[in-house]
């Protein structure tokens, strides 16, 4: 017992080389990997309203997904990661009630910083097609095209508070889409790229990090073309609030909870449709192994 109280004490402490100073940039250290595993949770309940007749449409989705990220520290200021998800989304409307599942695309992901300076970039790679069946409802969980987040921020720390702020760009490639609605051809979507700012503070307790973000964002229009005819979906720009928190069980062992609220105001989707007012919900609970 002795001898693997000494040995447990040697890897606890070679693995907590791993672990971050900071939670809202985290990344492992030189050397050190990380792997986040957990539940995430989505809920959008969203009402469409008829312009021209005032009628509404309920369209509420939400989504379950196992979320599972690998970090690897490449040295001291940058590191490597790869994530997706697999899980459910349902979709309710006034009429009828359905399910899809499968995998989400896959993101591979870089961070690093120099100083106070932190940036990254998170490029998301598509599984599949997104495809729909014969009855207009989704087959897959895929984008159906690529993706690319580039961020850049700053952290400044004081007497156990980080601080700071962060500006992203998403900008979404072409996208491909299977619908058997549509004879002998795809539709391409294109545009529909967010940018998004926000401000944060974190507070290190002594057994992790608890903290919370302000946010901004920005999604332009989205086109959809199809046999030479393209719609447009309009821009939805939208405030997120969030409180984040980390508890240290173990040097090797972080508990992970995050909570989310989007406020989407009204806004028009289309020139004969409009999105009325609704708040997002995103959740996360998991856990962070470090070795």
């Amino acid at each position: 017992m002795k001898m693997l109280l000494i040995t447990l004490t040697t890897l606890a402490s070679a693995f907590a080389m791993a672990k971050g100073t900071n939670e809202y940039f985290f990344q492992p250290s030189a050397g050190g990997n990380a792997v986040d595993i957990g539940y995430g949770y989505a809920n959008l309940p969203v009402k469409d309203e008829n312009k021209l007749s005032g009628t509404e449409t309920k369209n509420e989705e939400t989504m379950g997904d196992l979320v599972v990220h690998y970090q690897y520290g490449l040295n001291e200021s940058n590191a490597l990661g790869v994530y997706t998800f697999v899980g459910s989304e349902k979709v309710k409307t006034d009429t009828d009630s359905h399910s899809t599942s499968g995998m989400g695309d896959i993101h591979l992901t870089y961070k690093g910083f120099m100083d106070v300076w932190h940036y990254g970039a998170d490029l998301g790679v598509n599984t599949a097609k997104q495809k729909f069946k014969t009855n207009g409802n989704l087959d897959n969980r895929s984008t159906g095209g690529m993706s690319l987040d580039l961020d850049f921020g700053g952290l400044w720390a004081s007497n156990g508070w980080n601080y700071g702020a962060k500006a992203d760009y998403i900008i979404m490639f072409e996208r491909t889409i299977d619908d058997p609605a549509v004879a002998n051809e795809d539709i391409k979507v294109t545009e529909g790229n967010t940018a998004r700012i926000a401000g944060f503070g974190e507070y290190n307790y002594g057994h992790g990090f608890f903290g919370g973000e302000l946010s901004y964002n920005m999604k332009a229009d989205q086109k959809s073309k199809v046999s030479g005819t393209t719609t447009t979906e309009k821009a939805d720009n939208f405030l997120g609030v969030m409180l984040y928190g980390t508890y240290d069980f173990t040097e090797m062992v972080e508990g992970l909870l995050s909570i989310q609220e989007n406020m989407h105001s009204k806004h028009d989707a289309s020139d004969t449709t409009s999105v009325k007012a609704y708040a997002e919900t995103d959740a996360f609970v998991g856990v962070r192994l470090n070795f």
